[in-house]
């Protein structure tokens, strides 16, 4: 017979050993953390032990499985089998390159003040996904600190005529002050480009009219 438990969870049938009850999980992964872990006390407080639990890694991400709560292994794209409750996929990770839109508001040296939108193309790295997960909680406050500090730093050095022939420079500072830190988080940085460069609106009026 079916516990109570199983008739409250939807989804796709989850087979355990000879004489231990049978788990539906819930399409919503999130949804279905708390009953899991329910179901799954339930099961060993009645002596009926654990399931071998059947999980799709999709293509492109990559899945940290848990034993109690403590890291265990990586699972690539594909079937992942693990024990539960005693494991978990705790988390599934995508490996697809992210942007990153910064914006900041500096001021260069002749006084001019510009707004910079710079784009970060970002993506973990599978093999250092343990550090993605568990070292760094916000990589899109990492890497916007770190960009607004290259930037605050650099084009205050320069003139305004200066700043738009150092496009290129900018970006290469962003890149290559982000590859120094985000690795060690497993994240590689694939390219940053100043996608806008625009001066104070009265000096582009001022240069407009001239």
């Amino acid at each position: 017979s079916r516990s109570k438990d199983e008739s409250r969870l939807h989804g796709s049938t989850v087979h355990c050993r000879p004489g231990a009850p049978l788990v539906r999980l819930d399409q919503s992964w999130e949804q279905s953390g708390t009953l899991r872990r329910r179901v799954g006390e339930r099961a060993m407080s009645d002596g009926l032990g654990g399931c071998c639990c059947c999980y799709c890694i999709r293509q492109t991400e990559i899945g940290i499985v848990e034993q109690f709560g403590q890291f265990k292994d990586l699972k690539p794209a594909g079937l992942a089998c693990v024990l539960w409750p005693i494991q978990d996929v705790a988390a599934r990770l995508s490996l697809r390159i992210q942007q990153l839109d910064v914006n900041c508001e500096t001021k260069t040296k002749d006084n001019v003040f510009v707004n910079v939108v710079i784009s970060v193309q970002f993506s973990i790295i599978a093999a250092e996904a343990f550090n993605a997960h568990y070292k760094l909680t916000d990589p899109y406050s990492q890497i916007t600190s770190y960009v607004y500090d290259v930037i605050r730093s650099t084009i205050p050095k320069l003139t305004l005529d200066e700043t738009f022939a150092a496009k290129e420079e900018i970006t290469h500072k962003v890149v290559e002050s982000l590859q120094a830190t985000m690795n060690d988080y497993g994240y590689s940085i694939s390219k940053a480009l100043v996608t806008d460069l625009s001066p104070d609106y009265k000096v582009h009026v001022a240069t407009s009219d001239g």
